[in-house]
Order: C-alpha cells, then structure tokens, then sequence
C-alpha cells in the first residue's frame, strides 16, 4: 500500500476487478502473445500514477487470460468423448460419498503404452465418479483406472445454476466415471501422499468416524475444514431459507476467532522467555502467531475466497502492527481484492467471491461511522445492515431472499461465533491425539447445533420465509443505488428516495404473451422432460424431471429458477405425463417451493402426496384465448405405462403444440384412430424422446408438425433420438431442436405471427466456457 498510496489501491483494485470481468464478457478470446505487454504494463503503472486505474483494467484482462488459456489448452476433444481409456493420475480432492457413488477430482498424468502418444488430447484435472465396489479412496492416492470422460456438459437453461462455468472455475475440463470389471489398481499401494490436503482427509474420516449416526455430522465438518458435501439436505434447506448458510462458509468470523485464540497464546507463550522479549516484543510475537493460526485454519479449510480475503485482511492487519501503522478498513480490503484477484483471476465465478466482499464492503459502508442506539443497535445492526445490503447481490445469484435473515442471524451468529465454532475447532484439534475429549467436545456442539435446528427450523417453516423473485438485469443497478441510499450515513437527505430507487426491480416483470398468444419452452433436464406453457395471465407445467438423487433434482435445480426467473409464482396447472422418475421425480420440490393451484396426472397413484387428479381424454379447458385439451388417455385404458402418458394438445389463432409425453407405438395408434385429423399440430413434442419405439410414421402423418422437439442427455446411453427417428422427422421437413445439444428451447405462438422459435440457450450464450455440440 505504501507504493501505490491508500487512495490509488483502491482504483487498482476496481480496475483491475473490471479488466476480468470483462474478459468474461467476450464472446472469443484476444490472442495469447498481448500477455508480454503486461511488464511494460506494470512499469507504466508506477511511472504515471494518473493512468494506474485505466492500465490496472488492461492488466486484469490480460492476467486472467493466461489462466483462461491454461484451462481451455487441457480440453478433452471431441475424439476422446464415450471411449475406454486406461489412465495414470492422483486423487486431487477428498472425494465425496452419495449413497454408492463416491464423486473425485482425478489429475491425470499419463495414460497406457498405444495411447499414450495422444495424450495432448486429454485434459489433466477430470470429475469422475465410482458407482460400485468403491474401495477407501483418499487424497494423494496414486491410481491406474479405465475411465470413460465427456466434455463439460450441464443443463442450459434461463434462470439455472451454471454448471459448466463452476466446472471450469476449478480447471476441470471433463467429467467421467470408473468403468466396471476394468483396471482399477492403486500404484501407491493406497498409502496417499502428505501435505494439507492429506491432513484435511484424515481429519474428515476422524469426525465422520466420531461423529457416526450424528445428524450433524456433516454440519460439523464443515465449520472444521470446510467439506460442506456431507450436510442433509434438510439441514440446507432450513440455513438456506434463513439466510444463515454463511456461518458454513469459513471466512472472517472463523477466521478471526481462530487468530484472536492464536494471538492470546502466543502472547502469553512468548512472555514466559526474557530472552525471547528483547529479540521480539510479545505484542509482534501475538500478532504473527494469529497470522500463522489463522493462516493453517484457512488452509485446512481449504482456501476458499472468503477465507482468502480473511486471510488477507489478517495479514495486512499484523503487518501494520509489526510496522506501527494504522490498517484503514477500505484500503485493507482494496488490497485484499486486489491480491485474490491476483492469486486467482476466476474467483469471480465463484458467488462466494461477491457474498464475501460485498458483506464487508456493505459494513464498512453503512457501520463505520458514529451510530447511537445502544448495545442491541451495536450488535443487530450488522445483521439489518448485511440483509439489506446483500439484497441486490442475492436476487443477482440466487433470485430469492430470505425475509427471516435478520431475525435468524441475530441469534445464529452468536450462538454459532461464540459457543459452537469453539467447541468444534477445539474438538477437532484433539480429536486424533485424544480421541474421547475431542469427541465429547463435538457432542456438545451437536447438542447447541440441535438448539439452533429448533428455531431455525421453525422460522424456514413460516409461508414468507422466502422470497422468490428475479428483476431483469437492467433494474439491479437502481435497485444497488436505492440500497446504498438507504444505507447512507445519518443526515442524509430524502432517504425515501431509495424506495423509489427500487421499485423498477419490485414491480418490473418480464413481459407476458398478449391475448389469444402463448410461450412454450422445453428446458434442458438431461435425460427426462419438463416443459412450461405461458398465456397471458396462466401457466401450465408439463412434467418435472427427474429426481437424481437425495441431494439433486430437477424441478428445485431447473424447473423452479427457470419459473422465477420468468416472474412466475403460482402454476395454476401441473401435469404429470406419468409416474417415471425422469418425468415426475421434481415435482415434489417444485410443489413445495410455489404455489400449484392443480396436479393433473397420468399415474396419479405413482405421487400419492400431491393428491393429482386423474388426467383423463375430453378434459378441457380455456386461458386467455387459448384451448387445453386432453386427448389420451381415455377412462379404464390399460395399456403400459409409457401408453398411458397424458397426451395434451395446446391451440390458439396462432398454431398449436401436442405434448406427448412418453407415449409409444401403441398409443400412437389408437390416438390416429380416435382423433385423426384432430392430431395435426404445428409443434410436436417428440413422443417419448425420440425412442425405436414411438415416432410411427401413421401417427408422424397424422400430426405433421412443421417444428419438432425432443428432451434428451448429452451422450445418453439410449441413443436418443435415434437415427431412424429423425430421419423420419427430415423426411417431413420438420425443424428438429434437441435440449442436448441447444439447451431450453423456447417458441412464441403468436395470433398474426404464427410459430416464432428462439435460439436455443445453449446456442445464444456467448462465453468461452460454453461447451458446443
């Protein structure tokens, strides 16, 4: 700081935070060779402080390019996707067990004797999972495995979590799984390697062994060394709709008890030699015994950006104290942004980057002045203050907010700061070397963290807990603005200003289909359906997707942001095509996250909680100008399953849509023979994603769709849609659009414009990090 100026950090730091954001913006990328200007870059910046901001955002830019480029050199290409391949690498990260699968970061470094000479083609950090017959995997282990990898791939859709961008953030450039009845040998003799990382596992098994059967077990964890992937997703739920997840996230609360215990210590050790004293005051020995506390305590908890900027700032902090100069708060955390930015250009990528820097940043804003009030002020305050200041960013992120934030966080952060993060690192600490202490410390915690579940349960329960809502992108900035004006220091004039700078992201929706017009989209679920018809003031959702596991599901990963997203709050009909997980399995979540006025199903005794009503043929009904009618099907039919899917065909002045679900041959023909020309449509759901079994051609003839659309997974391992099926889709003039390879798929059906496609979401983002098919 002392280089730069206090006030010439700070612009670095915005600038050189701008430059990286705006590589993220490009659409390609600008060539490697402009990174050598950066030493010409840097020497102009400490000649001619007037352009140090302007030249910081050509340094970020370039900077981050080099690591960009550094992930995307280690692609897997398109060669290698879907093939055996025998591999040589090291675990790279504590691998994590759902159920029978266990889930592992792999550095691969070579790969067998025919193939090896291609080994250009293979990224080094891949994602595999191991379903059966896992053995005690553990960091640093060395193994030969048979894998098969794909690219990066996720669901694209409006409004979802970005998965390939999180894959890439971490330099992992495929993902793939242990082939069975392959190699699968340790090279290592499964010893693992020593380091941190080795530590952290050893650690993580001592608690789960300690704490076995604890519901709190992964709770627990996660505020000792910061392994979040063990916590019930019950447990989510309740810190996610109170707002209260943070306390999980190791960062300056953690941080700061670990260096103040550090500091004490080191003082009180360092006063017992005279000698020790003349060589080094007590108070310099404390503050660098914090550094080094609270420097292992973030590398235990393995570093994450808010444990960087802790980290940082404590250090920053104790380098002040060494030199007797005052740490200011801004300038410390202008640097601190500027250092993470440094060591770790994509950090932006990471939500926990904005969250962390903008809490602080917000404190410092609104609490580092003169305040009155008193003691509850003192310590409320920064809960009211942080609710309201992290608005903006939250609704950015995760398009909802929790109401009940301050009031949960009032409680939480004492009872997790000052009783339970004691008494975890504390019995962490022990736990190896004095396994019965250590365990009755953590079971104390478990007992404080039960006292906690109690209300913080009881708050997620109440209706307007949380507050789902998605402002278009345009409004977050008054919404920013009229934030920080009501935020402002005392004195301030007209502070009711800031609800009015406010209001365009409370009452600007997007924009709904006019009279007699409706909007279809087909979201990108993987290997499963779920699909959203809009008119004017209605909406009808067409399957769920599936539910993959305990901790993941379709309809709260997909179905529900892309719902938010599109202003949406209340479904007034749900349809259920039929009872197959890959149709039905996200209802659940979906029901329990927005109000759904009706459950229509084919199978209704497949989802008995959601008390669905038989979807059966002549059911009709009219939104806005638009006609829903049930075809299939018909009261006592006894076909299959997959027969018995609810056939929906939607019509306005504009053309219609028939959604099929996952009917078959069968059904095909019995729908030609009791409706005939009735079937034809513009758009056609592609029956049962494009299987051998349905797409007859008597049914194709019928229906004669001039759009087609088909839900499917990338790489599935049906094949869907398969070949002969398409062909015949060609063979009618059809356009065919397939999520797998375009992402959400959406249409307007307009009164004088007819059919109007979108591109697809997969098609339309432009980032570098977007896999293409």
């Amino acid at each position: 700081m002392h280089i730069l100026g206090e006030r010439s950090i700070t612009a670095v730091a915005w600038g050189f935070l701008g430059g990286v954001l705006i590589l993220f913006q490009l659409p390609s990328l600008p060539p490697l060779w402009l990174v050598w200007l950066l030493p010409l870059l840097v020497a102009g910046a400490l000649r001619f402080g007037a352009l140090r901001p302007w030249i910081a955002v050509i340094c970020g830019l370039l900077w981050t390019l080099v690591q960009v480029h550094g992930h995307l050199s280690s692609s897997l290409q398109r060669g290698w996707e879907g093939r055996d391949l025998q591999v040589w690498g090291t675990v790279a990260s504590i691998p994590e067990q759902r159920g029978r699968m266990t889930r592992f970061v792999f550095d691969i470094d070579r790969l067998t004797e025919p193939q090896r000479h291609a080994f250009t083609g293979l990224p080094v950090r891949v994602r595999l999972a191991w379903y059966r017959d896992v053995p005690q995997l553990r960091f640093g282990q060395r193994w030969r495995l048979a894998v098969r990898l794909k690219r990066p791939w996720g669901f694209r859709n409006p409004g979802g979590f970005d998965y390939e961008a999180w894959l890439f953030r971490h330099g992992i450039r495929a993902t793939g799984y242990v082939r069975e009845a392959q190699v699968r040998e340790p090279i290592d003799g499964g010893a693992g390697g020593w380091g941190v990382g080795t530590l952290r596992q050893s650690l993580a098994l001592a608690l789960a062994h300690a704490l076995r059967g604890d519901p709190n077990a992964g709770v627990i964890t996660a505020l000792a060394i910061g392994l979040r992937a063990g916590i019930e997703p019950g447990r989510w739920d309740s810190l996610l709709i109170t707002g209260t997840s943070h306390l999980l996230a190791i960062s300056g609360l953690h941080i700061g008890l670990v260096a103040g215990l550090s500091l004490w210590l080191a003082r009180r050790a360092w006063r017992c030699s005279a000698r020790l004293c003349a060589w080094l005051p007590a108070p310099r020995a404390g503050a660098l015994g914090a550094l080094l506390g609270g420097g292992f305590y973030a590398l235990m908890a393995g570093l994450t950006v808010p444990t960087q900027r802790a980290l940082i700032m404590l250090a920053v902090v104790v380098g002040a104290a060494c030199l007797d100069r005052p740490a200011r708060p801004v300038p410390t955390l202008s640097l601190a942004l500027l250092l993470v930015l440094v060591w770790d250009p994509l950090s932006p990528l990471d939500p926990g980057f904005w969250l962390s820097f903008g809490a602080v940043g917000v404190l410092l804003y609104a609490m580092g002045r003169e305040t009155a009030g008193g003691v509850w002020w003192r310590w409320g305050g920064p809960q009211w203050v942080v609710a309201l200041g992290l608005i903006p960013l939250t609704l950015w992120l995760f398009q909802r907010v929790s109401v009940v934030a301050p009031v949960a966080n009032l409680l939480a952060v004492p009872w997790v700061g000052l009783l339970v993060a004691p008494l975890v690192l504390a019995g962490a600490s022990i736990l190896m070397p004095v396994p019965s202490l250590g365990g009755a410390l953590l079971s104390l915690a478990s007992a404080l963290l039960n006292a906690l579940w109690f209300v913080l349960d009881g708050l997620a329960g109440l209706p307007v807990a949380l507050w789902y809502h998605a402002p278009p992108a345009w409004t977050l900035v008054p919404l920013t603005a009229g934030v920080l004006w009501l935020l402002a220091p005392r004195g301030w004039p007209a502070r009711w200003l800031g609800l009015l700078f406010a209001a365009p992201a409370l009452f600007v929706l997007p924009q709904r289909p006019e009279e007699g017009a409706y909007r279809m989209t087909l979201l990108d679920v993987g290997q499963g359906l779920a699909s959203v018809i809009e008119t004017r003031t209605h909406v009808l959702v067409f399957d769920t997707g599936a539910r993959f596991s305990r901790y993941f599901e379709a309809g709260e990963a997909v179905v529900v942001p892309f719902l938010v997203q599109r202003g949406i709050r209340r479904v007034d009909t749900l349809v259920l095509s039929h009872g197959d997980n890959d149709h039905s399995g996200g209802a659940a979540a979906l029901v329990s996250r927005l109000t759904v006025s009706r459950v229509l199903a084919g199978e209704p005794q497949a989802t008995p909680a959601l008390g669905a009503q038989h979807c059966l043929a002549g059911m009709r009904w009219f939104w806005d100008g638009v006609t829903f009618e049930v075809l299939h099907p018909p009261p006592g039919w006894e076909g299959s399953d997959n027969d018995g899917s609810c056939v929906i065909r939607v019509s306005g002045p504009g053309g219609s849509v028939l959604l099929t679900g996952d009917i078959e041959a069968a059904a095909e023909r019995y729908l030609v023979q009791t409706r005939g020309p009735a079937l034809a449509s513009d758009v056609l759901l592609i029956p049962h994603h494009g299987s051998k079994t349905s797409s007859s051609p008597g049914f194709l003839s019928a229906v004669h769709p001039t759009t087609a659309l088909v839900s499917t997974g990338y790489r599935n391992r049906f094949g869907f849609p398969r070949p002969a099926v398409a062909a015949r889709y060609r063979a009618l003039g059809a356009v065919m659009r397939d999520t797998a390879r375009q992402g959400a798929i959406s249409l307007s059906v307009e009164p004088r414009g007819g059919i109007v496609l979108e591109r697809g979401a997969r098609e339309g983002d432009p980032r570098f990090w977007v896999s293409r098919p």
